[in-house]
């Protein structure tokens, strides 16, 4: 995965946070690996009661993104997390 983008449509919770992974152009993830992201996602987001109610999550490369879904994003940067935390992607 190249980079992780966000973006949030409410002003208050409950969210739902719209998540864009960008792969490169020579990358094909399978479902498996996939699914493990979201589920990452799910288990650092989602708590009961917490604000962040849903994810969906979608995949692109620059080919297939389109300018206006890019601009609406925010990177979330990674690189604060501890290795241990991340997922090999």
């Amino acid at each position: 995965m190249v980079e992780l983008r966000f973006s949030v449509g409410a002003k208050k919770p409950p969210w739902t946070v719209q998540f864009i992974a960008m792969l490169d152009e020579s990358s094909e993830l399978t479902v498996e690996e996939e699914a493990e992201i979201g589920e990452w996602l799910e288990q650092v987001l989602l708590a009961e009661a917490g604000p962040v109610e849903n994810i969906a999550l979608a995949f692109r490369t620059e080919s297939t993104i389109s300018l206006r879904d890019y601009i609406a994003t925010t990177r979330l940067q990674l690189d604060h997390i501890d290795d241990d935390e991340v997922i090999s992607w």
